[in-house]
């Protein structure tokens, strides 16, 4: 849980200063959440115990939901300002 916290700052810290736009750093930090306490929510619910391939797979996902929530916020964003 520590480390997750953690990953989670530093992506907040390094989206902050490379956006410049706090409330979209915040929309995607929260949408990141989101989607760990899914893929946790799953995980337990199903039985997988947390070993190296399930904790790749989660690596995976917040990766993939990472990039998805940026492109997805920057295009709002952009929206907006044009």
């Amino acid at each position: 849980m520590i480390t997750i916290s953690i990953s989670l700052a530093v992506s907040f810290l390094v989206m902050a200063a490379m956006l410049f736009d706090i409330r979209a750093v915040a929309v995607i930090v929260i949408v990141l959440v989101m989607i760990t306490v899914e893929v946790y929510g799953f995980m337990g619910l199903a039985g997988i115990k947390l070993s190296a391939f399930p904790a790749v797979r989660v690596m995976l996902s917040v990766g993939v939901g990472m990039e998805f929530t940026v492109h997805m916020t920057m295009v709002c964003c952009l929206c907006y300002v044009i």
